[in-house]
């Protein structure tokens, strides 16, 4: 056999016609991808409320702690520092009146420092 031969014989060989649709019909299906774009979505969404939702907690403790510093002294004033620096706020510097004594115990000093961080934490 010629190989001429082999290909005539080979010319009336098809699929047949129900394989061939079956084989069209399985195109690129898009609903798996959008299921996992909404999921992707609303996972976003709920992590920007929830960091919204504590900077507004930390915002209202210090505006507390603004309004009577004595209560909690500069303890309370630095634990608050720290909570702005886990939310990714970057406290301002402490007045050079913290590092003293007196000032340290000064309500008017501790809430300077405590409005000073509210500002910094509301930007």
């Amino acid at each position: 056999m010629s190989p001429d031969e082999i290909l005539a014989d080979l010319r009336d060989i098809h699929l047949p016609a129900a394989e061939t649709d079956a084989i069209a019909a399985s195109g690129f299906n898009f609903w798996p991808l959008l299921v996992v774009a909404a999921l992707l979505s609303l996972i976003a969404l709920l992590r920007y409320r929830q960091r919204g939702s504590e900077r507004r907690a930390l915002q209202r403790a210090v505006k507390a702690f603004a309004t009577a510093p004595s209560q909690g002294g500069m303890t309370e004033l630095l634990s608050l520092r720290h909570r702005a620096a886990e939310n990714g706020v970057t406290p301002p510097p402490l007045p050079a009146a913290c590092f003293s004594p007196e000032g340290a115990n000064d309500n008017a000093v501790l809430a300077g420092a405590a409005q000073e961080l509210g500002e910094a934490i509301a930007r």
